[in-house]
């Protein structure tokens, strides 16, 4: 056992086997319960989420279910779009941009999206007040949460909590040293309309979507709670049912009382037939309780580890910093010192988030995981996709969780369904199109019209086209990493062609030949136009050009793989690529991000729209394309240091690509600002994280917790040339590292040890028999991978690198 552990054990803290590894890295714990949701601990099994505070007195399990949604139907697509576009392009082009603006405003726009909900409250009334040696932890390789600490009349309690993969219930255990004394009131209720009722052991709720909310994000004007407005049947209902396993249950008011230790399992289910929905919950229940707690928690640990254990970053910190809790290791690391175990944490839990809110069969993840406890979140907590929703999905692959993917493929194919409409009744064109917010009817329309009228100035956001060819490079990726031909044909294929229909129809024709977009906007930011008017409608943005030429790039080489190069989508994608227009540089070095040099209207702005040819995409590199890559730098340089939680970890990525490490390592330390878990209200700076070290935008939004893993991963590997980078942003505060299971395109996995800032081991395993490059300390190497074995890289004393035995 090492120092820091021995610390730990001479102060009661907990420790357990390989106590570096599990504390710095994979374990966040507290010497006190979470005052609020910004310091609960989340767990979930891809759709039941449950948010632990770990109260001694009064406790509350927030719960949801990634089905539960407000809302009927999705606003229409407008019929005369096709009319309003023809005039509002005409407008554009002869340089009448705020005609433009006001005829979108006007004519294009449709309501606001409705928000995901929270489920149910379980709420636990232990009545322990007075206790010693409290410690709540979540242990990231079992995610299982736990609190112990010792109370008067039953002295030791330890209590455990998970949400099950394998048996779709969540799971809370209580015990007790002297369970005669225990004595424990459960109750269920939800922040939605409902209705309760009890059993002998079960507690019962029914909530139910309203039809229409209001969020005061848009219009402070509204309160909450005010402007929830329901149905006599609502669009769906949520049914919790809560089943307490003890020796001694009884009915006592509202709740059930408990004598002793006890189990709680909790099943929920979503649809409109509240008979179908208890029999689901029942049967699941059934099956669970048929088990019992041992079985449900091996199992459940079984399942996790099965995704957990493939992947992992270990960093070392100074001695002592991993023998203190995680919230004040936060708050030290911002004032004294920085805590590279405590960033290797971060990653880890950014893996672990995903496999909690994102399997196979659940909903795609939202701009809150699955985890909210308003019934008016911010942003709705919606799916937006101008940078957050691809941003939740960025580790999926080089992170070695490709299963945690389906859930976006199957969340993308919906919404090319309803996209179709948009496309063939608002635009008169083929293919499917969505814009830059969607909710969970797949609404597809421009956002941006409140009662009727446009509202916070939604031309900076609302017709924003670009979003599905984004969305589309996820299942080319997919393919990129796995090489699954069959995932390739039948899942991605229909998706990316049907898409490049609707852009193949989007893109305007200039006199000169070249092909362009119009209308366009850089996601939020807009501009001065010389008479100082401000303005976001423009013509042919540069991420629009840059979504468009990898898009395009992509349905071409897409065909190729799949022996049918000339099928007329391809063709014609091949034909628009030359057509488009490069990249412009400013006058002061920076990467244009409009078709002319023009200046930004809101500076800093948090969004980096035209440097997506750098990350996600692979068009801009230091060694391909160098006048650009600088070009890239400056508007890095020039953004600043301000920003919002998802918008460091954007920056981070960029820098790694880049080849700027310190600059990567620098916004990482923007992000890893502690945030007050009151700070619940929308703010466009001040990111960070809440003690939890869910991100904050603030608020919580989760984008930036997968956004910072999948930007360390770009710092230890990148594999976007063709050749595989070691290393190739690594800060010198991550001298002594080690990176297990990181994933490259091309079937390849990696691990590796490095010491002193240098490659000490590499371990190469391929899926096939391949040649492949490296790049090991900026030299290139070749090497002839076998299928299935591994291959072991070590440093020798000359100091080279070369294959062991």
């Amino acid at each position: 056992m090492n120092e820091d552990c021995t610390q730990a054990e001479a102060a009661g803290r907990p420790t357990a086997k390989d106590c570096r590894d599990t504390q710095e890295c994979h374990r966040l714990w507290y010497t006190a319960p979470g005052r609020n949701f910004n310091e609960a601990l989340p767990l979930g099994n891809g759709s039941l989420g449950a948010m632990i505070r770990g109260g001694t007195a009064e406790d509350l399990v927030c719960l949801n279910d990634d089905r539960f949604w407000a809302g009927r139907d999705a606003p229409a697509p407008v019929a005369t779009g096709p009319l309003v576009l023809e005039e509002v392009r005409r407008r554009l082009f002869a340089g009448d941009v705020a005609g433009a603006e006001a005829l979108v405003e006007q004519k294009l726009l449709t309501d606001f999206n409705q928000p995901y909900l929270t489920a149910a409250d379980l709420v636990i009334q232990w009545d322990h007040d007075a206790v010693e040696r409290y410690t709540r932890q979540l242990d990231l390789n079992t995610a299982v949460a736990e609190v112990n600490y010792v109370a008067s009349r039953v002295g030791g309690v330890r209590r455990r909590a998970f949400s099950s993969f394998p048996d779709q219930v969540f799971v809370l255990d209580a015990g007790f040293a002297d369970p005669s004394q225990a004595r424990t009131v459960l109750s269920l209720s939800s922040k939605t309309r409902h209705v309760s009722r009890m059993s002998a052991r079960d507690l019962i709720v029914v909530a139910d979507a309203p039809s229409m909310v209001d969020w005061r994000g848009i219009d402070d004007r509204i309160r909450d709670g005010e402007n929830i407005f329901y149905e006599v049947d609502p669009p769906r209902r949520c049914l919790t049912v809560a089943c307490v396993l003890a020796a001694s249950v009884s009915v006592h008011g509202e709740g059930l009382v408990v004598g002793g230790d006890f189990t709680v399992l909790v099943a929920t289910s979503v649809g409109s037939d509240v008979g179908l929905l208890l029999e689901d919950c029942l049967a699941r229940l059934e099956a669970a309780e048929s088990r019992g707690f041992s079985a449900l928690l091996e199992r459940h640990v079984a399942a996790h580890r099965a995704l957990y254990d493939r992947a992992a970053l270990t960093l070392r910190s100074p001695v002592g910093l991993s023998a203190l809790p995680t919230d004040e290791r936060l708050h030290r690391q911002a004032s004294k010192m920085r805590d590279p175990a405590l960033e290797a944490l971060l990653f880890n839990y950014g893996r672990y988030l995903m496999i909690a809110s994102s399997r196979p069969g659940s909903r795609a993840i939202n701009l809150q995981g699955i985890w909210n406890d308003k019934v008016q979140p911010p942003w709705w907590s919606n799916y937006t996709i101008n940078i957050n929703l691809q941003m939740n999905y960025w580790p999926a692959e080089p992170c070695n969780l490709a299963e945690c993917h389906e859930p976006l493929f199957d969340f993308v194919k919906n919404l090319s369904l309803a996209g179709a409409r948009t496309a063939s009744v608002q635009y008169g064109m083929r293919g499917w199109v969505a814009h830059h917010q969607v909710d969970g009817r797949f609404q597809t329309t421009a956002i941006g019209a409140l009662n009727g009228r446009a509202y916070d100035f939604p031309i900076r956001y609302g017709l924003w086209t670009m979003g599905g060819a984004w969305l589309c490079q996820h299942f080319w990726q997919h393919y990129l990493f796995n090489g699954d031909t069959k995932f390739l044909r039948e899942t991605a294929w229909p998706i990316l062609r049907n898409a490049a229909e609707f852009y193949l129809d989007w893109v305007v024709e200039l006199p000169d030949g070249s092909l362009t977009t119009a209308p366009s906007t850089s996601p939020e930011n807009s501009y001065l136009l010389p008479d100082g008017t401000r303005h976001a409608l423009s013509i042919g943005a540069t991420m629009d050009i840059a979504i468009l030429r990898e898009f395009f790039s992509t349905i071409v080489d897409a065909a190729s793989v799949l022996g049918i190069p000339d099928d007329p989508i391809a063709i014609s994608a091949s034909a628009a690529l030359p057509r488009l227009p490069g990249y412009g540089i400013a006058a002061d070095g920076q990467l244009l991000e409009w078709r002319e040099d023009l200046p930004q209207a809101e500076h800093p702005h948090r969004h980096v729209s035209h440097l997506y040819g750098v990350f996600p995409a692979a068009q801009i590199s230091p060694t391909e394309t160098p006048e650009l890559a600088a070009a890239a730098a400056r508007v890095l340089e020039e953004r600043g240091d301000t920003g919002t939680g998802w918008s460091f970890a954007w920056k981070a990525a960029l820098w790694a690509r880049l080849g700027r490490p310190e600059m990567a390592y620098r916004n990482i330390g923007h992000l890893l600002n502690p945030v007050d878990p009151a700070i619940e209200l929308q703010a466009d700076l001040g990111g960070g994280l809440y003690t939890n070290l869910l991100t904050a935008c603030p608020p919580f939004n989760i984008d930036a917790n997968f956004g910072y893993t999948g930007a360390v991963a770009e710092m230890l590997v990148q594999s976007q040339s063709g050749e595989i980078v070691i290393l190739p942003a690594l800060p010198k505060a991550w001298a002594d590292g080690e990176a297990r299971g990181l994933r490259c395109r091309g079937q390849v996995e990696i691990d590796m040890v490095w010491r002193s800032g240098r490659l000490a081991e590499l371990r190469i395993k391929s899926q096939i028999m391949q040649a492949r490059t490296f790049r090991l300390d900026g030299e290139p190497l070749a090497l002839m991978l076998p299928a299935g074995r591994e291959v072991r890289l070590l440093r020798t004393l000359n100091g080279g690198m070369e294959r062991a035995a």
